[in-house]
């Protein structure tokens, strides 16, 4: 899977060989192709876990990631797309671990061997463009005007929040992100869910308020 990104389990892959991406990018040729069984189960030689800049990729991988893998799924199985994820083929991960820290961020350029490897392959904008995640347009939806039941139950005054916020401050941040004077979308969301945390748990509204809002 990961051949036609850098080489090929046999050294050979899509017109690229191996040694001499090795020596075109300075690669030491200890890290290529990645020996099998080099690493665990958990992805690192004892080692590379020595190295700060590893641990944390480790650490990346091992929490966050989980959470965007579940999310993936979920998002892609939810509108019948079978997706894959070329990049975590367990040989690709094991020779990227082996890869050198100034390949992978040279300067201020981060993925630095990636780009390099298909930079010949890819158009330009498409290899050094800013990164983009897949992001829920959450902001958007809060400044469109049907989010308006949403804000009519934040400002509820037997709601949970009424007892121990001030509704005029919640009104002006609402206000401010609204007229897109700024992004308050981490935090309206966030008060979202502590109403409805409230009402389901605390107030008892959850029938008479939530479940009326979703069938509207």
């Amino acid at each position: 899977m990961y051949g036609n990104v850098v080489v090929g389990v046999d050294g050979q892959q899509g017109g690229r060989d191996a040694a001499a991406l090795a020596a075109e990018l300075q690669i030491p040729e200890v890290i290529i192709p990645p020996a099998p069984g080099a690493f665990s189960a958990l992805g690192l030689v004892a080692s590379d876990l020595k190295r700060d800049f590893a641990r944390t990729l480790y650490a990346d991988r091992q929490t966050y990631l989980v959470e965007l893998l579940m999310k993936q799924d979920q998002m892609s199985m939810a509108a019948s797309i079978e997706s894959r994820v070329p990049f975590l083929d367990h040989t690709f991960v094991e020779f990227a671990a082996r890869i050198p820290d100034r390949l992978k961020i040279c300067g201020r350029t981060q993925k630095h061997v990636l780009k390099a490897a298909v930079g010949d392959l890819l158009p330009s904008g498409i290899v050094h463009r800013k990164k983009m995640g897949f992001p829920t347009p959450l902001a958007r939806w809060l400044r469109d005007p049907r989010a308006e039941p949403l804000y009519t139950r934040l400002r509820a005054p037997d709601g949970l929040l009424a007892a121990h916020f001030d509704l005029r401050q919640v009104d002006a941040l609402i206000d401010r992100h609204r007229s897109g004077r700024e992004d308050a979308t981490d935090r309206i969301w966030r008060l979202l869910n502590l109403q409805l945390w409230g009402d389901l748990f605390i107030t008892g509204r959850r029938e008479r308020v939530w479940e009326s809002a979703a069938h509207a």
